[in-house]
């Protein structure tokens, strides 16, 4: 790919599927990132223990046996231990750490503790603890890789200019006597995360609301979700 389209970096989302399916056989990643591991899937891999396996192959299996290569891990997420374990190699462990996180309808601040123990602060023009999650999988990726090309100024000053995702906690009315969110969580976890991201930009506002969810469950995908999602 280098010498075809001049390409020296590739950044891709794999799927379960594509794990479990072989679909990124050949590939050998220098980062693997995970953010978070819920219930989702299930139409296919039936078993949330199937659904691990099939993510854990990201690490055991297609990350690079290189001593460059770096596996950036949630240490919030329940799984943790799992992924840490399934790491061709475990040689030196960096933490990336926020902290005085608030959101509010202009977005998120926190102040994120580098492994030197040097501490920036941070507004993100996007809302929730979900997308202080992976804006520190940023930092740690552009820091610790690529270090000799970005300074941090430069890795914090591009996570601040980056508006929005669309259809991720997506405004289309701000500021008038209501908000409208629209957000495509469509799992059970997603959905309680993107509730109490709208909770605690009432909590942060001077004003006291009401939260009104609308919510559906298309699809004819992993329906033990839906039934969570409904009760």
């Amino acid at each position: 790919m280098k010498n075809t389209y001049q390409v020296d970096n590739v950044v891709t989302e794999v799927s379960s599927h594509g794990l479990t399916l072989e679909r990124v056989y050949g590939y050998d990643f220098s980062i693997a990132i995970v953010t978070n591991f819920t219930q989702n899937h299930l139409d296919f891999h039936k078993i949330m223990d199937n659904y691990l396996q099939s993510k854990l192959l990201l690490f055991s299996k297609y990350l690079s046996r290189s001593s460059s290569a770096k596996a950036i891990i949630n240490h919030d997420n329940p799984s943790y231990e799992h992924f840490i374990n399934a790491c061709p190699s475990k040689k030196t462990q960096n933490s990336f750490v926020a902290n005085d996180i608030k959101t509010s309808l202009n977005g998120t601040k926190y102040i994120v503790l580098l492994p030197s123990g040097e501490t920036r602060r941070i507004h993100l023009n996007i809302h929730g603890n979900f997308n202080v999650y992976n804006s520190l999988a940023c930092i740690a990726t552009c820091f610790t890789t690529y270090s000799h090309l970005l300074t941090l100024d430069q890795i914090i000053q591009s996570l601040e200019n980056f508006q929005y995702v669309k259809g991720r906690f997506e405004f289309h009315i701000r500021h008038r006597p209501f908000s409208v969110v629209v957000d495509f969580t469509h799992t059970p976890d997603g959905l309680e995360k993107v509730l109490k991201c709208g909770r605690q930009i009432l909590l942060e506002s001077a004003e006291n609301g009401r939260l009104i969810a609308v919510f559906g469950t298309s699809g004819r995908g992993d329906r033990s979700k839906k039934t969570i999602v409904w009760t």
